[in-house]
Parts: C-alpha cells; sequence; structure tokens
C-alpha cells in the first residue's frame, strides 16, 4: 500500500471520473466533496475585540487532516460527514414508519367514528325511529370498512413480528364489524318491511281503510270497516312472514359473530345493541305472529267463543295465580260481541257441598281441602292440560246445577303484568272515587275485595263488582285508542304472550300448533339438552307471593369424564314484617309446593331444605322433584336439589356444544344465575358473559327470568 505521505494534494478542480472517491455511507451516486485547494497554516487565537469594532467573521471552512499533521508511519483519517448520516436515518425512519402512523391514525378514527353512530342508532331506537336507525348503522358499516381500509394502509408492517399480529387482529376486528353491522341493516330492512305492510292497511298509519284517518278509534270504526281491515291484514300475511323470515336469518348471522373479534370502540358500542337487536327482533317477530294469528282470536274468518281467567300473581298457583275471576269472550270478525266476567265462586257455589272431583295430592295433604273445584283447576303448570281441565269442570259443575254448558273455542289467560302495561298506555282508571294507575292497581283491588267491601257492608257476593267496573272502563279506553296508537298495543300484547302474562288455548289443532310454534301456549316445553324448570304453587299463604324476592341458581359441573353434576339452589326471602299490620290481611308465612321439571333420566343425588320427603316421578317427559316447605316472615332459607344428568348431554358438551333452556313460570318473578364449569374453554356463548370472562373455561350469567331463557355454549 502507498504510504499515504507520498499522496499528492489534491487540486482544486474536477478534471476526469477518477477525482470521484464513494463512501458507503451516502448515495454512490453523490461524489465526494473536494477538498478546499489550501488549508490555514494555523488557527488564530481568539482576541479581544473593543466594542466599537467591527467584527470580522470568518469564512467556515471544512479542513480534513493532511498527511502532514499526521505522526510518521500513522494512516489518514477520514472524517465522516454526520450531518448527512443523521438526515438519511431520519427520512429513513420517517418513510418506513409512515404507513404505520398514517394507517393506526385513520383505523383509529374510523372506529371512534363507528362507536359515535351506534351510540346515536341507540337513541334513535328509543323512538323506533328505523329510518334514522339504518342511516346510524350504515355510517358504523362504512367506518368499520375504513379500519379495514386503515390497517391495509400500513403496507408490509402487517408482517412485522408482533406489530403485524396486532394489526391482522385489527383488520379482523374491521371485517367482523362489517360482516356484523351487515346483518344488522338487514334486520332494519326487515323492520322497514313490516313497517310497510302495516302501512298498507293502515295500522297506525294515514290509510287505515277508505276514509279512515289514524286519528280515529276503533269504537269510531263501523262493523263493515272493522271486517276490511281484519280482510286486508289476511292478505298481507305473506309479505310479513318473508319479513319476519328475513330477519331471523339476519340475527342468526349476527350470533354466529364472535363479539370479541370486534375492534374495542365497536364492541363497546355493540355491546348493549345485541340484547336490544334480540329484543327487536322478538317485537317484530311477535307483532307478525300476532297478525297472523290475530284473526283467528278476532273471529276472522268464524266466529270464537273462549274461556277468560284473571289470575292473581300474589298467590302464585302452576300457571299463573289463583284464579279469581273467569268471562266469557265472543269475538266476530273484528267485533267485541261479548264480554261477561264473575267472581269465580259463583261456579263453585253452584256445586257447594255436592261436589267430589278427586283432589291432586299436594293439594289434600297441605290445603286439607275435600274436593277439587274449578279454582284450584290450574294445578298443571302445563297451560294446555290446565285449560282442558278447566273446561271440563266447569260444563260438569253447571251441568250438576241443572245449567247448560258453553261451548268454548278454547282458553285465554290474564296476568296482572298485562294490565300494569295497559294502565301506562291508556293512564290511570278511575272509579267509586279511587284512582287505578300501574303502580297500586293490584294492591288495590286485593285491598278492596279482600279487606274494604266488608267495612263498606258490602255483600260477598258483590264484593267482585269494582272489578267488572274497572274492566269496562279499561276496555273501553283501550278501544278509544287512535289508530297510530295500536302498535304501541300491539308491542305490549306481544311482550306479554312472551313472558306469559297471556296465554292462548285453542281447541283447533292447527291453530293450536301456530300458538305452539310462538310458545304461546304455556306449554311444557321439550327442547334438546339441558333444561330446568321451577314451579311454584302458593298452600294457602294468603298473597304472600307479593312479598317474596327469589332466586332461582342453577350450576353444572362437566369438568369430570362422566355425566355432569347439575344443582339447583332455590333461595326465596319472605319480605314481610309481622309488627306492620297493616299488611298481615295479606301476607303471611309462606307455604309452598315446588317442583323442579329437569331431563329425564336425572338422578337426585342429594337434597336439602324441604320439610317433607322430596318426591321424585316422571311428567311431560320429564323427570320431577317435589317438595314442600314454609318460610316464615323477615326470613330467608334455602332448598337445594342435586343430581346426576343424563350421559346424553356429557356427550353432547364432549362433542363441542352445551345446550341449556330455562323455562319461566307464568306470573313468577325470579332471578336466573346460571354458572358452569367445563374441561375446555368456551369460544361462544349466547347469552355472552361479561368481556373481562371471556376465554376460560367457566360460564355465568345472570339476570331476571323475565321469558323462557335459551342458552348456547360453543367449545
Amino acid at each position: 500500500m502507498q504510504d499515504m505521505h507520498d499522496q499528492e494534494e489534491p487540486s482544486s478542480g474536477i478534471t476526469d471520473a477518477s477525482d470521484f472517491s464513494t463512501n458507503f455511507l451516502t448515495c454512490p451516486a453523490v461524489p465526494e466533496l473536494p477538498a478546499p485547494a489550501s488549508l490555514p497554516e494555523q488557527v488564530p487565537e481568539p482576541s479581544f475585540v473593543e466594542p466599537d469594532a467591527p467584527v470580522l467573521v470568518p469564512t467556515p471552512t471544512f479542513p480534513e487532516t493532511v498527511a502532514a499533521d499526521l505522526p510518521e508511519g500513522e494512516p489518514e483519517r477520514v472524517r465522516l460527514p454526520w450531518g448527512w448520516i443523521w438526515t438519511t436515518v431520519f427520512l429513513g425512519c420517517l418513510i418506513a414508519l409512515g404507513p404505520l402512523v398514517y394507517g393506526g391514525v385513520q383505523a383509529g378514527l374510523a372506529a371512534r367514528r363507528a362507536e359515535q353512530a351506534l351510540r346515536a342508532a341507540r337513541t334513535a331506537a328509543e323512538t323506533r325511529d328505523v329510518a334514522l336507525i339504518q342511516e346510524s348503522v350504515a355510517t358504523a358499516k362504512a367506518e368499520a370498512g375504513r379500519i379495514r381500509d386503515g390497517v391495509e394502509a400500513t403496507l408490509f408492517w402487517r408482517n412485522v413480528p408482533y406489530v403485524g399480529t396486532h394489526l391482522r387482529a385489527a383488520e379482523d376486528a374491521g371485517e367482523a364489524g362489517i360482516a356484523a353491522l351487515g346483518s344488522v341493516e338487514e334486520i332494519l330492512q326487515a323492520a322497514g318491511e313490516i313497517q310497510s305492510a302495516f302501512a298498507s292497511v293502515g295500522v297506525g298509519f294515514s290509510n287505515l281503510a277508505p276514509g279512515v284517518s289514524d286519528t280515529r278509534a276503533f269504537k269510531d270504526l263501523s262493523r263493515e270497516e272493522k271486517r276490511a281491515i281484519v280482510a286486508r291484514i289476511a292478505g298481507e300475511i305473506p309479505r310479513l312472514k318473508v319479513a319476519d323470515e328475513k330477519a331471523r336469518i339476519a340475527l342468526e348471522s349476527w350470533n354466529r359473530i364472535p363479539q370479541s373479534d370486534l375492534a374495542g370502540p365497536i364492541q363497546r358500542a355493540l355491546a348493549p345493541v345485541t340484547q336490544a337487536l334480540e329484543e327487536y327482533q322478538r317485537t317484530m317477530e311477535g307483532t307478525v305472529a300476532l297478525a297472523d294469528t290475530l284473526l283467528p282470536l278476532t273471529g276472522y274468518p268464524e266466529r270464537k267463543t273462549y274461556l277468560a281467567l284473571l289470575q292473581n300473581a300474589n298467590e302464585l298457583r302452576p300457571t299463573g295465580g289463583f284464579i279469581g275471576n273467569i268471562g266469557t269472550i265472543v269475538v266476530d270478525q273484528g267485533e267485541l260481541v261479548r264480554k261477561d266476567f264473575q267472581d269465580v265462586y259463583d261456579i263453585d257455589r253452584l256445586v257447594i257441598n255436592r261436589w267430589r272431583e278427586p283432589l291432586p295430592e299436594p293439594i289434600k295433604r297441605y290445603m286439607q281441602l275435600d274436593a277439587w273445584y274449578f279454582r284450584d283447576g290450574n294445578w298443571s303448570p302445563d297451560f294446555p292440560t290446565t285449560a282442558e281441565k278447566l273446561l271440563d269442570l266447569y260444563n260438569r259443575q253447571h251441568l250438576q246445577a241443572g245449567a247448560v254448558p258453553t261451548e268454548f273455542n278454547g282458553v285465554i289467560a290474564f296476568n296482572p303484568g298485562l294490565f300494569r302495561e295497559l294502565l301506562l298506555l291508556v293512564g290511570p282508571l278511575e272509579t267509586d272515587g279511587k284512582t287505578f294507575h300501574a303502580e297500586n292497581f293490584f294492591d288495590e283491588i286485593q285491598y278492596a275485595v279482600e279487606v274494604e267491601f266488608n267495612e263498606l257492608g258490602i255483600p260477598w257476593d258483590r264484593r267482585k263488582d269494582l272489578v267488572k267496573r274497572l274492566g269496562d272502563q279499561l276496555t273501553d279506553r283501550l278501544f278509544s285508542l287512535p289508530a297510530r296508537d295500536w302498535p304501541k298495543l300491539l308491542e305490549v300484547v306481544t311482550r306479554s304472550l312472551a313472558r306469559k302474562d297471556i296465554m292462548i288455548y285453542d281447541r283447533d289443532p292447527a291453530f293450536l300448533k301456530k300458538l305452539d310454534a310462538k310458545h304461546w301456549t304455556g306449554r311444557v316445553q321439550s327442547p334438546s339438552g339441558d333444561y330446568v324448570w321451577v314451579v311454584d304453587a302458593n298452600m294457602g299463604a294468603l298473597k304472600t307471593d307479593g312479598a317474596m324476592d327469589k332466586e332461582i341458581r342453577y350450576e353444572i359441573d362437566a369438568t369430570g369424564p362422566g355425566a355432569p353434576i347439575a344443582k339447583v339452589t332455590l333461595v326465596y326471602r319472605n319480605t314481610h314484617v309481622r309488627s306492620n299490620t297493616a299488611d298481615n290481611w295479606r301476607f303471611s308465612r309462606y307455604r309452598d309446593y315446588v317442583r323442579i321439571y329437569v331431563p329425564e333420566g336425572s338422578e337426585l343425588v342429594t337434597s336439602a331444605g324441604s320439610e317433607q320427603r322430596v318426591e321424585v316421578y316422571r311428567e311431560f317427559g320429564k323427570t320431577v322433584f317435589g317438595a314442600f316447605w314454609t318460610i316464615e316472615p323477615n326470613t330467608t332459607k334455602q332448598m337445594t336439589f342435586q343430581y346426576r344428568l343424563p350421559m346424553a348431554i356429557g356427550d353432547q358438551i364432549r362433542a363441542g356444544t352445551y345446550r341449556f333452556y330455562a323455562q319461566k313460570q307464568p306470573g313468577a318473578r325470579a332471578r336466573l344465575t346460571v354458572r358452569g364449569a367445563f374441561d375446555k374453554k368456551v369460544s361462544f356463548a349466547e347469552p355472552g358473559e361479561d368481556p373481562s370472562d371471556f376465554g376460560d373455561a367457566l360460564y355465568e350469567w345472570s339476570g331476571e327470568l323475565q321469558t323462557d331463557r335459551p342458552m348456547l355454549i360453543r367449545f
């Protein structure tokens, strides 16, 4: 290698390509800067300058170390251009991070806008503004697409370890959001079609019938107009069914999307939407089904006669409550031809001391009655079975009394929850100087017919005339609702059917099959999988169910290799305090015969809390545990049943699916808690858990048992 002392100083000009040298730290296409023509011999020492003297600033130079400045034998050192290096590194980092920053910001902003749009949709849902809901959901769906686009804009970062994993997860969340919101759009589209179908017959719209505005009431319509409305609804039934099926399919698509896969903001916004969508779809389904079944119930095309039951859930019986009043309802093509109610004891007095119908053993044992009268006829929790028994008792008691029996087409039962909702719709009722509203309706009626009638000197057989007057006034208010409010009435009826505050039995097999398909008959359900149904029967405890706080706890342990073990725990609290004498006329110790219906083939292992031996038998394709207990005022007690489920349920779980169905007793108010322990992680659950509980082998849900509650878990 040539010694550096032998090199010539570079010239002041560039003559040919050989004068270029490349630096591995710079771009090869740019030549090195030439060295200056001459270098100063020495750097001058700094000196003080007079204040007024001009300051001479020398032109900056970039000297390089030359051979003359180096010790003999030391190679020349090259000074690196650090400013260029750092500028290049900064620009490179900026170029590399640009897609990540840009795409991430775009995805984050889109997620926030989607969340805001869904909040607007929830607000619009409160007013049933379908058009505004659709617009908000469409906006949220578009923003979910922008989440996906933002992630795609990050380019190669999607393949970088760790960062790419999160980016691809966000991209999948965007796709899931698009799919979920697409299902929501389809549900809303079906809702719009259903509204349109009802608009064509004028339910709540201006074109009710030729010359009929939405301000007119049902009672103002002529018989011909009522028949025209019923006929037009019949013509729209096929269109309504198609829209309802679209909504059902869309909801199934929605439920197949794991909510945990959605983007965070969308997941937070959609969390309360999930339950609302299910409730909304059920309302639509119920409205369509109601329109379908409304025709026979209104006497179209043939007149119908129903036996009506008013049940008091504060004295809970298997189908909803003690039967206090009964009536005859006759309808003919939309026209209410007859409505006549009477005290249930008027029926039983026809055969008092002459009736010898054998009693169910628990009624005989715990109530010490001598015969099975009509008033206690709703002993079977299966309403169709009870309905037939009541029709039989009604007609045979009349026959024994020498009266002509009535040919009924079916039975309709009404529970207190319906009347509370109707009063919220039509407003308070006033009679006998009293005001009856949704909150005090049954309390005031119970006091009037149990206590006050005696204070006022009203004869026993006239004490329930008040109920008849209130019923007439309520009917008049309902028939006075303007057509624009009919959809609200339909919603009340639909919710009441789902909650079993209305149950319908019809002797026409084809019509009954339709009612069964909608779970409007109060029939014992037979789902595939696990099942529980708690049925209470007040055994002479006055109206104490009105003071009871009830919780049903269900647990399943499927961690072992054999059949799963289930446990039902009833936690009942009697909130009545005896010192409060104002309520002693209606509340007492709670005397309850309870039946637990579980899958057929279940084997009772242990039980606790029953005051008598637990009875085990089979009924309606179920295994039944029957027990009696009492709960003193201001006391909480527990009753437990631990049992081994059939092996078939364990096989279903091992195959990857667990199905559970909790059936609601009509008229009952209880909280349900479900806990499951499995030997594999839960991948999907409906209803879902709290997001903090995702990803383990446990499942827990708790809520009010207002309707039948099906559950589905996948592993």
